[in-house]
């Protein structure tokens, strides 16, 4: 049953595009039908004089045209009617007033098809006068009026329900383009993210690496050596984690388990890492320890990974690093500083690099601003001011703690 009614709905779709691909072939079967049909209703009155089926056939004619110019046609339908009232010659395919006046209403404005409405409802007004008799004449009347109506309304509705079907497939087009720049920014945005992730990782961890590893061949100590070795292995094994979790993103299956993103609670063992390269580098923690969440802590995380990369990377007889995180209501400032010598923007720290440009996008998500430049008295400085909720912390530590220095090794 399924298959059948399958079947059918498809002959009617290509029925419905054969009609829309060659419309004057369509009304012209359908002018010899109505022809045909209404030439019994002729023969049957006993009106068939040449002059009865001349007019009968020049009343169907147009209606092959009548999609190209529903008006046109209707006009000359009307001008042939009326010759044909005045000869007193009345024939049956006046029918083809009611199809030109569908046509007028269901391809023109309504303004346009009442116009045509009343043109036909005067035209049956003066067939009702000259061919009806007796008591019949408003029986007639009403009748043929109420064929008019039918013609006007069945008209409207169907330019109403072409109009209305327009609109579904214009907003469904419209949704469908829609979905497709949402999925491509939305593609571009992951894109973007994964390379800011990629770089953040693999730009600290090579430089943490290439540091240990020139220490480790300059030393003459075997001890001092060991651990630098140490060290890379465990940057390397770290930044291989951390690598194969972003990557983590593109795999086919979505439930597949990911590692959460690094948060506050891995910056000591990111200070470790960056320290085991002589560098010292102090923890400073102010303010409210205010609740955060997991994407300001991810973005806290990196934006203090690419300082320090860049701190180790580019500064110049640096000794020390201060990072700051500076918590307050509504808020939470970072800010990295150290105490290299004197440089140039656009040629140190990688100001033309991708690293602060990924410390601005993060900042850019919760509506903070960056400052990167050289520091008050010597040394570069990164600030960072994020925005965060205004929800208020529910422990409070209002006191200054610095975690532990460790001098060169």
């Amino acid at each position: 049953m399924d298959r059948q009614t399958s079947r059918a709905g498809v002959r009617v779709g290509r029925l419905r595009g054969t009609v829309r691909r060659h419309p004057c072939l369509a009304d012209g079967l359908l002018a010899v039908v109505l022809a045909i049909l209404t030439t019994a209703d002729v023969v049957r009155h006993g009106s068939e004089s040449p002059l009865a089926i001349a007019f009968h056939l020049a009343l169907w004619v147009p209606i092959v045209f009548r999609r190209r110019a529903p008006e046109l046609v209707f006009g000359g339908i009307a001008a042939i009617a009326f010759v044909q009232w005045m000869v007193s010659v009345p024939v049956a395919g006046d029918a083809a007033l009611l199809v030109a006046l569908y046509t007028v209403a269901a391809h023109r404005r309504l303004d346009r098809a009442l116009a045509a409405a009343v043109v036909l409802e005067f035209g049956v007004l003066l067939a009702v006068l000259r061919w009806a008799t007796g008591p019949s004449n408003l029986r007639l009347l009403i009748l043929l009026t109420g064929m008019v109506l039918a013609a006007l309304l069945l008209g409207v509705t169907q330019r109403s329900r072409r109009a209305y079907l327009a609109q579904l497939v214009g907003r469904a087009e419209r949704l469908e383009n829609e979905r497709d720049q949402q999925a491509q920014l939305a593609t571009a945005a992951e894109r973007t993210r994964i390379a800011r992730e990629m770089h953040d990782i693999v730009a600290h961890s090579l430089s943490v690496m290439i540091t240990l590893a020139d220490g480790a061949a300059l030393t003459d100590r075997p001890d001092q050596a060991r651990a630098a070795l140490h060290h890379i292995s465990s940057t390397g094994r770290d930044a291989l984690a951390d690598t194969r979790r972003v990557l983590g993103v593109l795999r086919a299956d979505p439930a597949a388990e990911r590692e959460p993103q690094p948060g506050l609670d891995r910056l000591d063992a990111l200070l470790t890492a960056v320290r085991a390269t002589g560098l010292a580098v102090d923890l400073v923690t102010t303010g409210r320890n205010a609740p955060t969440t997991a994407a300001a802590q991810t973005a806290v995380y990196r934006i203090v990974q690419e300082a320090l990369t860049n701190t180790v990377k580019h500064a110049d007889s640096v000794s020390h690093v201060v990072v700051r995180l500076t918590y307050r209501p509504g808020g939470l400032g970072v800010q990295i500083s150290d105490d290299g010598g004197p440089s140039r923007p656009t040629a140190d720290r990688g100001a033309g690099g991708h690293g602060l440009v990924g410390i601005r996008e993060r900042v850019s998500l919760f509506g903070g601003t960056l400052h990167a430049g050289p520091g008050p008295v010597r040394g570069w400085q990164v600030t960072a001011d994020l925005r965060l909720d205004d929800a208020e912390p529910e422990v409070e530590t209002d006191v200054e703690t610095d975690v532990e220095r460790v001098a060169h090794a």
